[in-house]
């Protein structure tokens, strides 16, 4: 079987301008399709931004748009399309959602946040996700977590536990966390001896710096491929033996004494 290639879109985000962001990711998808990309990963709220004043409006009048265009790029692409997040109004309640698109157009699964950033204000605008299990590809048993989501290794362990091998985490890191977002992303990728790939937006907001620095790293925690602090597509493909090859020789999995952690 081909080594999978998983493609990053780093890109700026204009808060509540949804046209002007899908304008421009459809130019970096189309470089990422040329890379022959079988996963294409968007960053946190590409679409729309952190636009707390609008996030009821955008969800109603954009919400089957921003769909629209991630099925049918998945489809023109025929990659899967790991949608970064995007405003989902479920029942009343607004979640920072990652809709996993499948080569054929349709939603494969999905992830919400689970930890809303509440030094941000973020729980005060979306209600926190529940859990969902890893999917099924054809290369691999794929999950995602989004930005805060990244400094709970617990969500992550449950994922790998329930057979998770390829992590995408979508986010918009502040340049002033880099350290942070650096040393987590490889903690996640070495405990739990899985891809992890990093999808950190660019520019700035009303509040703060971003600096993209988005990563795709070994089962091992080695960089295979990083981004510049510019709007770029980073690209790698991977060798998903690497996985059982990891675990086979450190036996994370088999030396674990749960009993002892209660």
């Amino acid at each position: 079987m081909k080594r999978p290639t998983v493609s990053l879109i780093q890109m700026d985000v204009k808060t509540a301008h949804v046209e002007e962001n899908l304008l421009k990711a459809a130019k970096l998808i189309e470089k990422a399709v040329k890379r022959d990309s079988d996963y294409i990963v968007l960053p946190e709220m590409w679409a729309t931004g952190f636009a707390y004043e609008n996030l009821s409006s955008i969800t109603q009048n954009y919400f089957d748009e921003i769909m629209s265009f991630m099925t049918g790029h998945a489809k023109e692409a025929k990659a899967y399309i790991i949608g970064g997040s995007i405003p989902e109004n479920k029942n009343g309640n607004i979640y920072n959602t990652c809709f996993i698109i499948s080569p054929d157009g349709k939603i494969a699964g999905k992830f919400s946040k689970v930890h809303a950033f509440s030094p941000f204000g973020e729980d005060k605008h979306f209600a926190g996700g529940k859990y969902y299990p890893p999917i099924k590809t054809e290369h691999a048993k794929i999950a995602a977590a989004v930005c805060y989501d990244l400094r709970f290794p617990e969500l992550t362990r449950k994922l790998a536990l329930e057979g998770m091998e390829l992590l995408f985490l979508p986010a918009q890191f502040p340049l002033i966390r880099e350290a942070h977002w650096n040393v987590l992303l490889q903690a996640r990728a070495i405990e739990n001896a899985v891809f992890a790939c990093g999808c950190n937006r660019v520019g700035r907001d009303r509040k703060n710096e971003y600096g993209g620095g988005s990563v795709i790293l070994s089962p091992w925690g080695e960089i295979i491929e990083k981004g510049s602090d510019k709007e770029e597509v980073v690209t790698a493909s991977i060798d998903m033996k690497k996985v059982a090859e990891a675990r086979e020789f450190i036996p994370i999995y088999k030396d674990r004494k749960p009993e002892a952690y209660k």
